[in-house]
């Protein structure tokens, strides 16, 4: 066999049997998020170990119940609330908005959510450090009840 045959069938094996990456382990997981003492109405909670696809977890009334990997998984936190005037946005990015608009409209089971669901009043009330560029983390065990209350309090 010819030394290219031999590199590229090695290659193709190798890409078959796989490089020895373990299937990640999950655990349940629930807790509590507040702001400045209050529940968080409506939110998300996003888990993540870099390198592995995220756990999401809706945060309805404060409360949040789902899985994620176990291990040490970085925590970010969004919450959206009506701003008191809505961001002022460049006429691409109305454009594009309004093609988003028509396509889904048009097409709504082509998935990306409902016009309905998109508002451009609302803004992401979390402080910064909380969301997705957090520096917060979590140990997420295995066989034991994970049970997260996180507190946020907005600064100044």
């Amino acid at each position: 066999m010819k030394p290219l045959h031999s590199c590229v069938l090695y290659l193709i094996l190798a890409t078959v049997v796989g490089c020895g990456t373990e299937t990640p382990k999950y655990a349940n997981v629930k807790g509590k998020v507040t702001f400045n003492g209050k529940p968080i109405d409506k939110g998300r909670i996003v888990f993540s170990m870099e390198g592995y696809a995220p756990s999401t977890m809706e945060i309805m009334d404060g409360e949040f119940n789902g899985q994620a990997m176990i291990g040490k998984n970085k925590v970010s936190i969004t919450a959206m609330k009506k701003a008191t005037s809505a961001p002022k946005l460049p006429k691409e990015a109305l454009t594009q908005i309004k093609g988003y608009q028509k396509k889904f409209k048009d097409n709504p089971d082509q998935g990306g959510g409902t016009v309905s669901e998109y508002d451009a009043g609302s803004v992401d009330y979390i402080p910064p450090e909380w969301g997705p560029q957090s520096k917060e983390t979590r140990v997420i065990e295995a066989g034991s009840v994970n049970e997260i209350e996180i507190h946020i309090k907005a600064k100044g």
